[in-house]
């Protein structure tokens, strides 16, 4: 009898262990790649929760091998809590509401184009999302401002059909404002929305903002910069943000890992929601 299961090549893991170090699900496994890899029979199911798909694997491998595929193939259907799903749930279902959704389009030469923050910075920093819009208009009057989630959160926990849904709102908000161009503040809003809507032209804010007259910040404390895993294969990201804090005079030091090695920093694929405790422990080892 034949297995309908596609093979991962084992000889391709050089059992090297760069990746271990970097990566949540071999951390939750508690085993290294090349185990992993040879007892694919024995691979947790749960396993394909503790992927945040961050890309680290591949990244560092000298061999090019991605866990993620492997996981993707061996590991099954994911396994989440229903408690999970449903806060998954209740949080898309709230951010498409009409009561609570808003999409704000403007007048002027820039109307086509949008201000798309994202859902970790508008609840995080109102007052920043209020700020950066404000100087977008500036440069693009008449853009407006789309405050709707990307649905990423529904397609790595819910049903195809239930994210289908919610990207169908989101798209069709955006093709009545008649939006043709979404800069976006949120990397995974850029990822995914950039793969989900090919006939929209979506932009990372910061090489933006790099190219705006900035203010000198009075901020004094030097910072960690950390580039998220969604920005891995974006150099351009990489140096605007760095070009962004130079111009504002903000210290900051890089971490051993970044730019296209950037470690996963814990709130990747909704981490938080998915195995408890399991966000703290990899920023813990992140920071």
């Amino acid at each position: 009898m034949t297995s309908n299961t596609p093979e991962v090549p084992q000889a391709v893991c050089l059992d090297c262990h760069r990746c271990e170090r970097g990566c949540p699900m071999l951390m939750a496994e508690g085993r290294s790649p090349h185990s992993l890899l040879q007892e694919q029979s024995t691979l947790d199911p749960q396993a394909a929760v503790a992927c945040t798909e961050c890309g680290y694997c591949e990244a560092v491998c000298p061999a090019g091998l991605s866990l993620q595929k492997a996981v993707q193939q061996h590991a099954g259907k994911k396994t989440t809590s229903q408690l999970a799903k449903l806060r998954i749930f209740t949080h898309q279902w709230l951010s498409f509401s009409s009561l609570l959704r808003l999409q704000k389009t403007g007048n002027g030469s820039y109307s086509h184009y949008a201000f798309m923050p994202g859902c970790s910075l508008a609840g995080g920093s109102p007052q920043t999302v209020q700020e950066v819009y404000r100087q977008l208009a500036e440069f693009f009057p008449g853009i407006g401002l789309v405050m709707d989630c990307c649905a990423r959160p529904s397609a790595y926990l819910l049903s195809e059909k239930t994210t289908t849904t919610f990207l169908s709102k989101l798209e069709q908000g955006l093709k009545n404002s008649k939006i043709q161009k979404l800069i976006v503040a949120c990397p995974n809003c850029f990822s995914f929305l950039s793969n989900k809507f090919p006939q929209l032209e979506i932009i990372s804010l910061y090489p933006i903002l790099a190219s705006m007259p900035l203010p000198v910040c009075s901020y004094s404390e030097k910072l960690a910069l950390h580039d998220p895993c969604q920005t891995r294969n974006e150099p351009g990201v990489h140096s605007s943000v760095r070009q962004i804090l130079a111009a504002c005079h903000i210290s900051y030091e890089e971490f051993a890992d970044n730019r296209q090695n950037t470690q996963c920093c814990g709130h990747g694929n909704m981490l938080a929601v998915t195995i408890v405790g399991a966000r703290a422990k990899v920023t813990h080892l992140r920071a």
